[in-house]
């Protein structure tokens, strides 16, 4: 049993999207970054003790077994948004 099965996570619902919120990425998706289910923190534990043996197990499988595992449709949905958009920007030479 991985580390995340032991635990009971509680992965909150995402609120409404505020796309006038320019300051504030996570805001501005609805993910409520300050309260006791921590998105970052839940994120870090996702890579926390990460142990895999590539010659028996598939690195991307397990990676995105424990995202699953922690993190909401909306939150993971926010990280493929912001690494596309980062890897579109220095694709385009942008910062």
């Amino acid at each position: 049993m991985s580390i995340l099965q032991k635990k009971n996570i509680d992965i909150p619902v995402a609120k409404a999207y505020n796309k006038s919120e320019l300051e504030n990425d996570l805001a501005s998706c609805g993910i409520d970054y300050k309260d006791s289910t921590n998105f970052p923190k839940r994120n870090e534990l996702i890579f926390k003790e990460l142990k895999v043996e590539p010659s028996k197990e598939n690195v991307v499988a397990v990676v995105c077994e424990r995202m699953e595992a922690q993190l909401s449709k909306r939150e993971l949905a926010f990280l493929l948004a912001k690494s596309t958009l980062i890897d579109m920007m220095k694709e385009k030479g942008v910062e």
